[in-house]
């Protein structure tokens, strides 16, 4: 079984938090018949820190029970900080865990696939951040050990539940926009030093 499951942005105490939903959680417990989804995450950056992790507990029936990174040191401060009790250096000491039931995967895209097969063989779903992996190989991999264990594996894909694609899907299925032939959109970061001031550019490449 694999699975794309698309967040939404949730709301809590005036929190919010776009990237992990109750759409993650509800498919999990139906699928594997868990009480409660005590996650174990594999990686303590930025992402965990500030884009994902903070949604886990603000969902219910969702626990995140231990975290993982090769620096221990830095495992040990994740955790402290952020009231977790288990800490790891090796990823596959946090999936043998008993007290891990569902393993949350936010490393670099190279290491995507060997923690989600981990995740999997030790019979617990896998829930990675985007790419799954970094070839079609890798993805192919993926999906069969996902079919062969029966085991799902989940990719973190939530911006179709931003509001603003829910806005276009509407429009779309409302047919109040014209026909599309191509929709092309490029998504890009431009950085600046403290000196410039940053210019946006509309329509025509000489326009500022």
């Amino acid at each position: 079984m694999f699975f794309y499951i698309l967040g939404a942005k949730i709301e809590k105490n005036n929190y919010f938090c776009n990237p992990i939903t109750k759409h993650l959680y509800i498919i999990i417990l139906k699928m594997v018949k868990l009480s409660t989804v005590q996650w174990g995450f594999i990686g303590c950056g930025e992402v965990t820190e500030k884009k994902s992790g903070p949604a886990f507990p603000l969902v219910e029936h969702s626990k995140v029970v231990a975290v993982m990174s090769r620096d221990l040191n830095k495992a040990e401060s994740y955790a402290k900080r952020n009231g977790i009790e288990k800490y790891y250096s090796d990823a596959q000491a946090l999936i043998e865990d008993p007290e891990v039931n569902a393993v949350y995967i936010a490393t670099p895209p190279s290491s995507h696939a060997e923690y989600a097969i981990m995740a999997m063989r030790a019979g617990k779903p896998a829930y990675v951040e985007k790419p799954l992996a970094v070839s079609y190989e890798e993805c192919f991999q993926v999906n069969r050990i996902s079919k062969l264990l029966d085991v799902p594996c989940f990719v973190a894909y939530y911006r179709r539940y931003l509001p603003y694609f829910q806005k276009v899907k509407t429009s779309l299925s409302a047919d109040v926009l014209a026909e599309f032939f191509l929709y092309r959109c490029d998504l890009s970061l431009l950085h600046v030093s403290s000196t410039t001031t940053p210019r946006i550019f509309l329509g025509d490449s000489n326009q500022t």
